[in-house]
C-alpha cells in the first residue's frame, strides 16, 4: 500500500498538473479571436464595444435617475456625450431579464424604447443597434404644446451618425438633427421625423413606410430605392435631393419642395403630388400613374418616358415641361368642374407664351379640348430648339439639328392629334410652325434651294395656312404695276386706265395700246406681270 508520503506526492503532481491545464485554457481563451467567440455567447450581435468601466455605470445610472421635465427642460441625458459603447450598455440593462437569444423583432418591438431626448451622439457609429421606439424628441401633442426652447432642448443630435442597418421603428425623432447622418437600410417604419434635419443625410434603401416626414429638411438627402410607401411627406424640403427608384406609392407629397429633385424611375402610382413643386426636376421613366398632380408646378421638369396614366394634371403648370415619349393615355387635363389647365407664360417680362416639349408623346385618349392651346405660341421642343446656349456653351450644329427635327416632329404630331378630335383652328396652327421649322431644317441641312423655295410659299400663303396673305400678295403686285404703267411717258394712261390695265395683265388677258410693239417697255411690263400670276 502507498505511504502517506506518496499520496501526498501523487496529489501534489495531480494539482501542478491541473494548474498546468488551466494556466493553457486561459492562455488560449486569452486570444483575441476565442475571447471574442466566448463573449459573443452570452451578448446580443449587435454588442461590439467592451463594457464600459464601472465608473461609467455608475455615472450613466445616475443620469438615469433623473426625472424627466420638459417644463423646465430637464432630461435624464440632455448635453451629454454618449458613445457606442455607453448606449450598448443602456440597452443592455433596459433588456435585463429577457436573456440571450430574445431580441428578437417582435420583443423589440415590444421594448419601451430609451430616453436620449437632449443626448449627443454626433459622428457616433450605431450601426444595427435596436433602438425602436427610441424617444429622441417630443411626442406630436407634446411638441405641438411646447415652447421652440423646449423643442430644441428634447432634439436629440445624431449629426453625422452612423445608423445604417439600425432599428428605429417608431421612434420618436421630431426635430431631430440628423444632418449628414448615415441611414443605410436603416428601419424607420412609423417613425416620427416631422420637422427633422436631415440635410445631405444617405437613406439610400432605408424603409420608411408609413412614416411621418411633414416639414423634414433633407435637401440634398440620399433616399434612392427607399421604401416611403404611405409616408407622409407633406411641405417636406427636398431640394436636390436623390430619389431615383424610390417607392413612393400612396405617399403625401403635397405641397412638397422638390425642385431639381431626381426622381427617375421612382414608384409614385397614387401619390399626392397636389401644388408640389417640381421645377427642373428629373421624373424620367417615373410611375405617376393616377397620381394627383393637381396644380403641381411642372415648369422645366423632364418626364421622358414617364407613366402618366389616369394621372390628374388639374390646374397643372406644364410650361416647357418635357413629355418626350412620354404615356398620357387617360391623363385629366380637366376638374370636375372644367377648368383648363394652365399653360400660361414662363415669367412676367414679355416672353412668349412656352408650352410643354412634346415630341413622340402617346396622347391615347387624352381629352385635348379642355386645354387652352390658344394661350400657347410655341411649345417646350421649339423654344429648347431657338436656345443657341446649352449649359452655357453654344450648340454645335448636330444638336441644332436634332432639336429642330424634334421640334418639327413634336408640332406635327400634336396637329395630328388635335385634328383627330376635331380640332381643326388648333392644328392648323402647329402643323404652320411645323413648316416653318421644317424651313429652319432645311437651312441647315444646307439645301438653299428647298429653304428658298419653301421660304417664298411661306411669304405668298403661309403654306396655305395663311390665305390673307394671297390676298395682300396680289394687291401689292397690282398697286405696284399700276405706278409703273404710270411712269411710262408713252402710254399717257390715267391712274384708273393703268389699274384696269394691271388687272387684265395680272390675270393673263393684257392687251396692247395702239402703236405700241411688242419691244415697247409698256408690252414687256404687261408680260412680266402676266407671268406672276403662274
Amino acid at each position: 500500500m502507498p505511504t502517506n508520503e506518496e499520496n501526498e506526492k501523487n496529489a501534489g503532481v495531480r494539482r501542478e498538473s491541473g494548474n498546468q491545464r488551466d494556466a493553457a485554457r486561459d492562455a488560449i481563451f486569452s486570444t483575441s479571436p476565442l475571447k471574442n467567440a466566448t463573449r459573443q455567447e452570452y451578448q446580443e450581435p449587435w454588442n461590439i464595444e467592451p463594457e464600459i468601466e464601472q465608473e461609467r455605470q455608475e455615472q450613466l445610472s445616475r443620469y438615469l435617475a433623473t426625472v424627466p421635465d420638459i417644463i423646465h427642460c430637464l432630461y435624464p441625458f440632455k448635453g451629454v456625450k454618449l458613445s457606442r459603447a455607453d448606449v450598448e450598455w443602456l440597452l443592455s440593462i433596459s433588456m435585463k431579464g429577457r436573456g440571450p437569444g430574445d431580441g428578437d423583432d417582435e420583443r423589440r418591438e415590444l421594448h419601451p424604447g430609451l430616453d436620449l431626448r437632449g443626448a449627443d451622439l454626433k459622428f457616433e457609429d450605431l450601426h444595427t443597434l435596436p433602438l425602436a421606439r427610441l424617444r429622441g424628441s417630443l411626442t406630436s401633442k407634446e411638441w405641438d404644446e411646447a415652447t421652440a426652447e423646449q423643442r430644441a432642448a428634447a432634439a436629440v443630435l445624431l449629426t453625422g451618425a452612423n445608423l445604417s442597418e439600425a432599428h428605429l421603428e417608431q421612434a420618436d425623432l421630431i426635430g431631430a438633427h440628423l444632418e449628414h447622418a448615415s441611414l443605410y437600410e436603416a428601419h424607420l417604419e412609423q417613425a416620427n421625423l416631422a420637422r427633422a434635419y436631415l440635410e445631405r443625410a444617405f437613406l439610400a434603401r432605408a424603409f420608411l413606410k408609413n412614416a411621418n416626414l411633414n416639414e423634414a429638411n433633407m435637401a440634398k438627402a440620399d433616399l434612392s430605392e427607399a421604401y416611403l410607401q404611405n409616408a407622409n411627406l407633406v411641405a417636406a424640403r427636398l431640394e436636390g435631393a436623390y430619389l431615383n427608384g424610390a417607392h413612393l406609392a400612396k405617399a403625401d407629397l403635397s405641397a412638397a419642395r422638390l425642385e431639381k429633385a431626381y426622381l427617375s424611375a421612382a414608384y409614385l402610382e397614387q401619390a399626392n403630388l397636389s401644388v408640389a413643386h417640381l421645377e427642373e426636376g428629373y421624373l424620367n421613366g417615373a410611375h405617376l400613374q393616377k397620381a394627383n398632380l393637381s396644380g403641381a408646378h411642372l415648369e422645366g421638369a423632364y418626364l421622358n418616358e414617364a407613366f402618366l396614366e389616369g394621372a390628374t394634371l388639374y390646374k397643372a403648370h406644364l410650361e416647357r415641361t418635357f413629355l418626350y415619349k412620354a404615356h398620357l393615355e387617360g391623363v385629366k387635363l380637366s376638374g370636375s368642374h372644367g377648368v383648363d389647365t394652365q399653360l400660361k407664360n414662363v415669367s412676367q417680362s414679355g416672353e412668349p407664351h412656352i408650352g410643354p416639349s412634346l415630341a413622340d408623346t402617346q396622347w391615347g385618349n387624352v381629352n385635348l379640348a379642355i386645354v387652352q392651346w390658344i394661350q400657347i405660341d410655341m411649345l417646350g421642343d421649339e423654344y429648347e430648339a431657338r436656345q443657341t446656349l446649352h449649359a452655357g456653351k453654344r450648340k454645335d450644329k448636330v444638336t441644332r439639328l436634332e432639336e429642330y427635327e424634334a421640334a418639327v416632329r413634336a408640332n406635327r404630331q400634336l396637329a395630328v392629334a388635335l385634328r383627330a378630335q376635331g380640332l381643326d383652328e388648333e392644328a392648323a396652327r402647329f402643323a404652320y410652325r411645323a413648316q416653318i421649322l421644317q424651313r429652319i431644317v432645311l437651312r441647315l441641312q444646307g439645301k438653299l434651294g428647298s429653304y428658298l423655295f419653301s421660304t417664298c410659299l411661306d411669304l405668298l400663303a403661309g403654306y396655305g395656312y395663311k390665305p390673307g396673305r394671297s390676298l395682300l400678295a396680289y394687291l401689292i403686285v397690282i398697286f405696284c404695276f399700276t405706278c409703273l404703267y404710270l411712269f411710262i411717258p408713252s402710254a399717257h394712261l390715267s391712274w384708273d386706265e393703268a389699274l384696269v390695265l394691271s388687272v387684265v395683265s395680272f390675270h393673263g388677258r393684257g392687251f396692247l395700246l395702239p402703236n405700241m410693239s411688242l419691244g415697247d417697255a409698256f408690252a414687256r411690263l404687261a408680260a412680266i406681270e402676266a407671268v406672276l400670276v403662274c
